[in-house]
């Protein structure tokens, strides 16, 4: 099996299942990944692609061992190129006294080519990294809220993707779009850049709106123009030079910036994207998964980009680190268009169910009975309304569902209660539904039991 970045673009979930799979692939498996997670669990060999010294190191081990015995090696290299270096130079030093000698100039030729041959012996050492240098810029002045949306709504013929989704983006906000694979996140943020138009409701652009769209597909560069056009078509008001600076930045220097666009991989379109990102200077930053396809260490530079950017920022990711750099006030989750506060419980669902001990138990919310430990927050509301004999509200009902979605280990009944809630309108529901729901089991894992 080859793969080429298998977890780029998956949920978490998905994710783990994938890792999990792969696990227990009992074929030969080939991949390619910045995925350390996947590496340490999947792998038993790694071949190291060293661009600087135009060689592949073969390592017969896990990703771990692989990483400590690397480090070795380059100590190793190191140290063997200093010893030959100061042999040879001693040699030199004899030849350059002997050649004044007619008598000695041959075994002064000599001692040349044994200090020559040392020094081809040796390995070079592996140079530093390069790694891009990511700063968002200072964004443009703008009114209070330079974006929002009303009554958003998207549909591919029979196939709802979401609707009623409102947001308002305030100057410096930060928010993130959560979501399963296909709740329509990069199409929002398409809607909210002005690439996709929607079926009902409208995007407003504040006073002095000035927008950075990071596309995931990158289908915001156009491939058969050079990476130098793309970059002057996104910043036409920067001359050559500066366009040439930026670029260099993100490791695009000489012939590389004639290249076309669509020759590129796909680390190297997410570095050019940025980078046209850079060249702007957005006050509002729609980013569409900005780590895949990047290295590790590109990737903690765009983290720490994250961190110190002042302006608005609306993020859909995958990646937990990413997230957490972001610090996000506000989460959207989709397709049910619920805006909530950001809190821990959201982190967890990013994370994803499976890495967490007991995957469907999480601290119950102040008011609700408790079982042993936390209880599973659909039955929360279950219980809430069964033992009071009365409906249950429905923000309840709605994070109920919500944290079902995104967690499908929750309860072994997840299926009954998100098929009646799926279609709830914001009424509350009635004793005798959630009875019904709650009959249709004997017993939730939590330990609630009818």
């Amino acid at each position: 099996m080859l793969l080429d970045e298998p977890t780029n673009h998956l949920d978490a979930d998905s994710i783990l299942w994938l890792r999990d799979f792969l696990k227990n692939f009992s074929g030969a498996l080939l991949v390619i990944s910045h995925d350390v997670e996947l590496m340490e669990l999947v792998v038993n060999r790694v071949f190291y692609l060293d661009a600087n010294r135009c060689v592949i190191d073969q390592y017969n081990m896990g990703w771990k061992n692989y990483l400590m015995q690397r480090e070795q090696d380059e100590h190793r290299r190191k140290r063997e190129r200093a010893n030959a270096q100061k042999k040879a130079n001693a040699l030199l030093e004899q030849a350059n006294k002997m050649r004044a000698k007619a008598t000695k100039a041959v075994a002064a030729q000599q001692m040349i080519k044994r200090a020559e041959r040392l020094m081809r012996g040796v390995q070079e050492e592996r140079q530093v990294d390069k790694v891009a240098a990511i700063r968002f810029p200072d964004p443009a002045p703008c009114g209070k809220t330079p974006l929002s949306a009303r009554g958003l709504s998207k549909s591919y013929g029979s196939l709802e993707i979401f609707t009623d989704v409102d947001l308002a983006i305030d100057r410096g906000s930060r928010v993130v779009v959560l979501g399963l694979n296909g709740a329509g996140k990069t199409t929002l943020l398409r809607m909210l850049a002005g690439a996709t138009q929607p079926d009902t409701g409208e995007v407003v652009y504040g006073h002095g709106a000035k927008l950075g769209y990071f596309a995931q597909e990158h289908e915001i560069l156009e491939g058969e123009r050079t990476v130098f056009e793309n970059m002057k078509s996104a910043a036409p008001d920067l001359d050559d030079t500066r366009v040439r600076t930026i670029l260099g930045s993100f490791l695009f220097s000489g012939d590389d910036v004639d290249k076309p666009a669509g020759v590129l991989s796909g680390g190297e379109k997410t570095r050019l994207s940025l980078a046209t990102l850079v060249a702007s200077s957005a006050n509002v930053l729609l980013l569409d998964e900005p780590t895949n396809n990047l290295d590790p260490a590109s990737r903690e530079e765009i983290l720490n980009a994250l961190k110190a950017y002042t302006g608005a920022i609306v993020m859909v990711s995958h990646d937990e680190g990413a997230v957490e750099a972001l610090n996000p006030e506000r989460v959207l989750l989709l397709p049910d268009a619920v805006e909530d506060l950001w809190s821990k419980d959201y982190q967890d669902l990013l994370v994803g169910v499976a890495r967490r001990k007991r995957s469907h138990i999480i601290p119950a919310r102040p008011g609700f009975p408790t079982g042993v430990g936390g209880i599973c927050i659909s039955c929360v509301s279950l219980k809430y309304g069964v033992h009071h004999g009365a409906g249950i509200g429905a923000a309840e009902l709605r994070r109920g569902v919500v944290f079902l979605r995104f967690s499908v280990a929750l309860c072994p009944y997840h299926r009954i209660f998100e098929s009646f809630a799926v279609g709830f309108a914001g009424e509350s529901i009635g004793f005798e539904i959630l009875a019904a729901v709650v009959m249709a089991k004997t017993a939730c894992d939590c330990g609630f039991s009818v």
